[in-house]
């Protein structure tokens, strides 16, 4: 279901809480930079705090979740925020005004990863139960469920370019996903533990995928999905 936005208030790019963080209910470690640099937007709790860099004085405070935020992503011109929570919902916020935008409610568990695809006019939202679910950013229609993952999903990359978004989640793979039909196009093996974030650098025709405990990050072909290298840290002396 998708509901106009009608609450005053205000609310921003990256990952989700961890996994002590959703246990314990405390909140995500969230924070970015939008509007050029000209705001810092924090999750705190349940809220998104808007304030100014470097003075850090508190502009407005988003508020509207009724559990705590676990993930953001900013439009390209960074006017626009959407929030992931553990209430369910993903939240669609105006950060010129400070106001909501549209609530997008459907997802039986919480919302752990989102990502807005503007070349598709869409918006992917990721949820602990496996599944993905794609809206219509304009409209807030729900319009197809991305199935496949056994576990949470952890973090969405999209890839406009070429029509593509891409899955990291809790089953330890990476999925590619068709954004236009929700075809499953490919599924990425290899790591030993939960997969915790996917980026794209498509300068380098790259994908690349870190696991829980942030000592290893995979880095795959774009295009074909092979395995190009497997970073590890150094052992901490």
């Amino acid at each position: 279901m998708f509901r106009p936005g009608g609450l005053g208030g205000q609310g921003g790019h990256l990952t989700g809480a961890s996994e002590k963080d959703r246990k314990a209910g405390s909140e995500p470690k969230l924070v970015c930079k939008a509007l050029g640099g000209r705001v810092v937007c924090r999750a705190e709790g349940c809220d998104i705090l808007v304030s100014a860099p470097g003075t850090g004085e508190e502009l407005r405070r988003l508020e509207g979740h009724t559990g705590a935020v676990t993930c953001v992503d900013l439009d390209d011109g960074e006017g626009t925020l959407v929030s992931g929570s553990i209430d369910g919902t993903a939240r669609k916020w105006d950060l010129m005004s400070y106001s909501l935008l549209a609530t997008f409610e459907g997802h039986e568990k919480m919302v752990t990863s989102v990502a807005i695809c503007e070349r598709f006019g869409a918006l992917l939202t990721g949820c602990a139960d496996g599944t993905i679910r794609k809206w219509d950013f304009a409209t807030g229609a729900h319009t197809a469920t991305f199935e496949g993952h056994r576990l949470i999903v952890t973090s969405l990359a999209c890839y406009g370019e070429e029509g593509v978004v891409f899955s990291g989640s809790g089953d330890r793979t990476v999925r590619k996903w068709d954004v236009a039909t929700g075809e499953l196009l490919q599924t990425l093996v290899g790591h030993a533990l939960p997969v915790t974030c996917v980026t794209i650098d498509p300068g380098q025709g790259a994908l690349y995928s870190g696991e829980f405990g942030g000592d290893v990050v995979r880095v795959w072909d774009l295009a074909s999905g092979a395995l190009l290298e497997t970073q590890k840290a150094a052992p901490e002396m």
